[in-house]
């Protein structure tokens, strides 16, 4: 499954949060990785991105490793062999596999 994102720079800021749909607890977050750009997501797409255990009750992330997450990165471009120079373009995200610790 394929989720495509707006920017403006290639130098912006990527979040990546992985949460779990559960009966009881409607959204938990099981792991979030530090920040990367859209460039380098792109330069390391396929690459496997450490994920780090939720800080509870803090916008941070924790320093605890709880798994990765498989992602591919391609810039969607106006035209063949063109690089964007654009204000506003587009960044394709796949997820392809999640691995998570048991504990968490």
């Amino acid at each position: 499954d394929h989720h495509c994102f707006w920017y403006y720079d290639i130098r912006q800021t990527i979040h990546i949060e992985v949460m779990d749909k559960g009966r009881f607890n409607p959204q938990h977050t099981i792991g979030q990785a530090k920040p990367l750009l859209v460039k380098d997501a792109v330069e390391n797409s396929g690459a496997a991105i450490e994920l780090f255990a939720p800080v509870q009750g803090l916008d941070e992330i924790g320093d605890e490793s709880c798994g990765s997450v498989d992602c591919e990165f391609e810039l969607l471009q106006p035209r063949l062999g063109l690089r964007p120079q654009c204000e506003l373009c587009m960044l394709r995200v796949k997820v392809d596999k999640i691995y998570v610790a048991e504990e968490f």
